[in-house]
């Protein structure tokens, strides 16, 4: 489906690779996406019928504002991107992360106007990676209205929480589902991981969070070595993603699981 917030490392394009893999019966688990982001892979679920509702969790209380707008008020969200562009024009693409940054903290009065800034801001980080490797950003494509209605219909009965994945200790359980997709370790493509980094994130920490769940789990990552070596007790699989991202067209990257997700 059409993409409501704007990430580099968007994994909705990760369903096909999942999809064989997943429990026919996923609906009867909950279903996590413990960093939430663009909530790529659960849109697909929801969209597909494979799940009906899910728990999002993100650490960014920016990302969970928005996405509580666009449950509860969809529509109030849309005037809000309407009214950026009536007002900004082609100005938001071109204005520079500080001064975005200093709009959301500053210009934005409520949480509407705020989620739509930020969705701006995450459309505008994807034109600098596009800027970065030759390409011109295609701002126009961007149909917002249509992707947010959809989306609110698709969450109506979902969970939103603030917080970190270590909150989430309650539904420690066999009938949890797990999805985590963390900040990158150790990559290599500025242009592409640079939106995608974590340097102060714990990547220890999250395998040690990880390697006591009862339930399911499913884990995407860059290529890492280190990674690799960390979850060398699980399932890991390196996989080829398209993307218009880098030049090559293509990253390489590792899905990890503690059951066999059958990928080829």
């Amino acid at each position: 489906m059409e993409r409501v917030l704007t990430y580099i490392g968007h994994k909705g394009k990760m369903f096909p690779v999942f999809k064989e893999g997943l429990p026919k019966n996923l609906h009867e688990y909950t279903f996590i996406e413990a960093f939430s982001g663009s909530l790529g892979l659960s849109m697909e679920l929801l969209e597909k019928g494979c799940v009906y509702k899910i728990l999002a969790n993100d650490l960014d209380k920016s990302v969970i504002s928005f996405w509580e707008c666009v449950k509860n008020n969809p529509k109030r969200l849309v005037e809000c991107m309407h009214n950026l562009v009536a007002m900004h024009s082609t100005y938001l693409y071109r204005v520079s992360d500080k001064e975005l940054r200093n709009m959301l903290e500053h210009t934005a009065k409520d949480k509407y106007s705020k989620a739509a800034l930020f969705a701006f801001y995450k459309k505008l980080n994807e034109g600098r990676v596009h800027k970065a490797i030759g390409r011109i950003p295609d701002y126009g494509r961007w149909n917002y209205e249509r992707a947010i209605l959809t989306a609110s219909k698709l969450l109506k009965d979902s969970k939103l929480k603030n917080g970190s994945y270590t909150d989430l200790g309650e539904y420690n359980n066999a009938k949890t589902f797990w999805y985590f997709d963390p900040p990158y370790k150790d990559y290599d493509n500025a242009s592409y991981y640079d939106a995608c980094r974590g340097e102060e994130f714990d990547h220890n920490k999250l395998y040690d969070f990880i390697k006591g769940l009862k339930g399911k789990f499913i884990l995407s990552y860059n290529n890492s070595q280190y990674i690799k070596e960390l979850y060398k007790d699980f399932f890991v699989y390196s996989i080829r993603v398209r993307t218009p991202y880098v030049k090559e067209g293509y990253i390489d990257e590792l899905v990890i699981s503690n059951y066999n997700l059958n990928i080829r």
